[in-house]
């Protein structure tokens, strides 16, 4: 009874009409609320509202998958040490590696960060709902340069090599150094902005919501609340299997013993796994052996990653193979919101999109702005959606209106409150479009893109040399942790600043 009552309660949050902070919050709890009855009532083992079974089935099976292919599961390990941190590997190693296995590991991270990394943000965007954070993302300018004016050319070279700077972390610290950099450097901009702010709220000056222009950098991921809810949870196990998994086979090669595995539950909702290894005779073995162990999990979410990357572009040929469109690459301006004193208001809704202006074909916000300017106060207003037309008064317009930027990063018809964006129309429109009369096809995309981009995210968050993740382990085990405490203090200032650097990355979800 109490996991059909929090189901219940949890289906009818997600699908209520609550803002997504709000469903977030009341979710958790009812979530917390279910773990603690079902801990107390059936007396299960947990902490914190998260309840833990454990098992030895399946303990066998990882015995048998490490005696299979040891060497692999080590080189393995090893090329996700290179990946984790690049160059700085070799200080992990204390050079006990091959030259080769560096090569290729620097090689295949090269790739990554070229190939593999940029699909990640357009990708993550589409798959998670981040409360419409797309819209405030920067757009890249181009921008020329003035040669009667030397600071604008210094400044624009400064420019050129600060973008070089994530290219340069990613070859000497991997994928931990590069996080730890966007970390950093977007709780720069958000204490800088928050500052700005401040200030002008003291002096009276422009900029007081400055503040609104932060972007937060971390996000929780709840199936039903930001992901959508099968696919989330299938997704989350296989990141859970597979990071648990690696852990678990890459002790076995090491003949230390497993005692338990299992699953933790946050309510009725996978949260994670767990394989819980001899800690006691973890900690005997040389540090090349523990770093192993450690870094398999997070290396296994980036092969994960990478495999799922090439079943994502298989997935995307084969539609547009059996569904052939010229669709995908060009632009469409969609209605975000209709302001309640406009007078499209209850005419025109959100998520419409629109295709005419008065009979003048609208795809950008430029040829919006074109049809605006042959509207005047003697004109009637029809405004094309791509299902139908409507006719909304038209207003006071003794002159042609302009669309005016808005706090949203959309813009607005000032006489109808429109409120509009710019898309282009890209895959995964497509396919959400192909979804309505083929379901399974939705179904595959949001699958396999959470997967993929899941994977990449636990996967680098976990290489953090931060408590608790697995790379404030890995430099416990490379420095000692005497070292890492009492003398190198460089290396605690980092890691605190890492640590502060990730918890400003969410405060912007304060006033989101």
């Amino acid at each position: 009874m109490v996991i059909v009552a929090a189901f219940a309660a949890f289906y009818f949050t997600v699908f209520s009409g609550l803002q997504g902070f709000v469903k977030a919050i009341i979710a958790i709890a009812v979530l917390a609320a279910c773990s603690l009855l079902l801990q107390r009532l059936l007396r299960l083992e947990g902490e914190m509202g998260l309840l833990l079974f454990k098992t030895r089935k399946g303990l066998g099976f990882l015995d048998w998958v490490a005696r299979r292919v040891p060497g692999l599961w080590n080189f393995l390990a090893d090329f996700g040490i290179v990946i984790g941190f690049g160059l700085f590997s070799l200080f992990i190693f204390k050079r006990r590696i091959p030259k080769m296995t560096v090569v290729a590991g620097m090689i295949f991270l090269l790739i990554f960060w070229l190939m593999i990394f940029p699909l990640i943000a357009p990708l993550s965007l589409q798959l998670i709902n981040l409360s419409g954070l797309e819209k405030d993302l920067p757009v890249a300018v181009q921008q020329t340069i003035d040669p009667a004016d030397p600071a604008a050319s210094l400044r624009l070279y400064l420019e050129a090599f600060i973008s070089l700077v994530p290219t340069m972390l990613v070859l000497a610290g991997g994928l931990a150094f590069l996080l730890g950099y966007l970390v950093v450097y977007n709780a720069v901009q958000i204490v800088f902005l928050i500052a700005i702010s401040l200030y002008s709220m003291a002096t009276g000056t422009v900029g007081s919501d400055s503040f609104s222009k932060a972007l937060p950098g971390v996000s929780p991921i709840l199936p039903g609340i930001n992901i959508q809810l099968a696919e989330g949870v299938i997704a989350l196990a296989i990141i859970l299997i597979v990071h648990e998994g690696a852990h678990a086979v890459v002790a076995r090669v090491a003949k230390i013993p497993l005692k338990s595995a299992g699953i933790v539950m946050f309510g009725f909702l996978p949260f994670g796994a767990f394989v819980d290894p001899d800690e006691d005779k973890l900690k005997k073995m040389d540090d090349e052996t523990q770093n192993r162990v450690i870094v398999a999990g997070s290396a296994s979410n980036l092969y994960t990653a990478t495999l799922f990357f090439f079943v994502f572009l298989a997935f995307n040929f084969l539609v547009l193979s059996i569904y052939p469109t010229t669709l995908i690459g060009t632009h469409y301006v969609l209605v975000d919101a209709v302001a309640e004193n406009g007078t499209a208001y209850g005419v025109i809704t959100p998520g419409m999109v629109l295709t005419k202006w008065n009979g003048v074909n609208v795809t950008t916000l430029a040829g919006l702005q074109a049809a605006l300017n042959l509207t005047n106060n003697e004109s009637p207003i029809t405004i094309s959606t791509a299902n139908a037309t409507f006719t909304p008064s038209r207003g006071n317009r003794s002159q042609a209106t302009k669309l005016l930027a808005t706090a949203y990063g959309d813009y607005v018809e000032p006489v109808t409150g429109i409120q509009v964006t710019e898309k282009m129309y890209g895959f995964g429109e497509y396919v959400r479009n192909l979804a309505v009369s083929t379901p399974y096809l939705g179904f595959l995309y949001n699958f396999l893109g959470l997967v993929f981009v899941l994977n990449i995210l636990v996967g680098m968050v976990n290489l953090l040399p931060i408590p608790p993740f697995d790379g404030y382990r890995i430099l416990q085990t490379t420095l000692g942790e005497k070292a890492l405490y009492r003398s190198l203090t460089i290396l605690k200032a980092v890691v605190a600043l890492i640590v502060v650097s990730f918890i400003l990355n969410a405060v912007p979800w304060l006033w989101r």
